[in-house]
């Protein structure tokens, strides 16, 4: 049985995680629980349907109020808590930013196997993550559809015979659509034409920085050169991901759109289970499958990303949190949709890059992103 601690459990990701574990109590057990949210109802129930070993709760009130609920339930002071009992065999890290950084860390140290959600983790923290990974026997598997369907296609392959990856992207609401992003309103950003996510990955989506940190995400898990990523829009969301080789031959991914299929893959470390969610591709559903150039002077995010990853050191960390910040503003009304990506250019030509060798240089990016960030007229 793998015990499980998961980390946004009220989120979309840890959701879909719980299904999993409700479908086959017999195969997943949950140990431990971390909310980001404040939802006082949710986060009760899901407490009380799963009865976690500990629990972690960012919100002081909402915790005050559920200790009394659950007496015989450990609450935690931080975080990184949940992934230390020895019981844990696999660390789901479904919270968002840099928030999932220290605790993935501490679970890789520990000889865990991290199921990573969470794309800024290992864009932030990736040369951190890399070397514990040589030093201990901890695992880090991506709980994402792209780099899953990369891994699939990659099994058994040598890299050096690569020629091109090619990584789909819906290409979010406004891909073909004529449309002036300085008027672009926020309930428009959220419609998503594929996926149902969160506020902050749906906007991102609609940016592209979602493709772009997935670009850094797969230079980092599989060492493949930026130059040999390419990204397409795929409209109908079908293929997941392709890999060229040097032979001329193409491997892609065709997978229903259901992340529980994804995390099913990730949490039996890639080998094949019988689909709990019981969906399966229809092929007479899609009657086309088309790819389309990214128009990259619209989305500039995506060029962003490049060079960050490319640049390497400390931008890519620069690049996280600038990002964060522009959604966020974006989300609370403080700037048009069209200047996320101004803001964070801005932000990557004003840093000074060094090499970084802990989280502690990690927290001081974001701390100086933010004494920088500033909303220009």
């Amino acid at each position: 049985m793998k015990k499980i601690a998961l980390l946004g459990a009220s989120g979309s990701i840890g959701s879909q995680t719980l299904d999993l574990v409700r479908s086959n109590p017999e195969k997943y057990q949950i140990e431990t629980l971390a909310f980001k949210g404040s939802n006082f109802n949710l986060i009760k129930n899901i407490i009380s349907e799963f009865n976690p070993k500990a629990v972690y709760i960012k919100d002081f009130k909402v915790k005050e109020e559920l200790i009394l609920f659950f007496p015989k339930i450990e609450f935690l002071e931080n975080l990184k808590d949940c992934v230390l009992f020895n019981e844990i065999s696999h660390v789901v890290v479904a919270v968002t930013g840099n928030f999932g950084l220290e605790p993935t860390i501490k679970a890789l140290e520990n000889n865990k196997t991290v199921v990573l959600a969470n794309k800024e983790t290992i864009i932030s923290g990736g040369c951190l993550i890399k070397d514990i990974l040589k030093r201990t026997k901890g695992k880090i598997i991506s709980a994402d559809s792209e780099p899953i369907a990369i891994q699939q296609c990659l099994k058994n392959e040598n890299l050096e015979k690569i020629r091109n990856v090619y990584l789909t992207a819906s290409g979010g609401p406004f891909w073909n659509k004529n449309i002036d992003f300085e008027k672009v309103k926020l309930e428009e950003v959220l419609c998503h034409p594929t996926w149902s996510m969160g506020k902050k990955i749906t906007i991102d989506c609609a940016t592209l920085m979602n493709k772009g940190f997935e670009v850094i995400e797969i230079e980092q898990l599989f060492d493949i050169n930026y130059e040999q990523i390419k990204v397409l829009i795929h409209p109908q969301s079908a293929i997941h991901s392709m890999v060229e080789f040097i032979d001329g031959n193409i491997l892609s991914q065709i997978a229903v759109n259901d992340m529980r299929i994804v995390l099913q893959y990730a949490l039996n470390g890639t080998e094949r289970k019988e689909n709990l969610s019981n969906k399966f591709f229809d092929f007479s559903l899609i009657n086309k499958f088309e790819f389309f150039e990214v128009d990259k002077k619209r989305f500039r995010c995506l060029d962003l990303a490049y060079d960050a990853g490319k640049k390497g050191q400390s931008y890519t960390a620069v690049l996280v949190s600038a990002d964060e910040l522009a959604v966020k503003a974006f989300i609370d009304g403080r700037i048009s949709f069209i200047k996320i990506p101004e803001i964070i250019e801005t932000l990557l030509e004003k840093h000074s890059p060094f090499n970084i060798r802990d989280i502690e240089d990690i927290k001081n990016i974001e701390k100086w992103v933010k004494k920088e960030f500033v909303i220009k007229p």
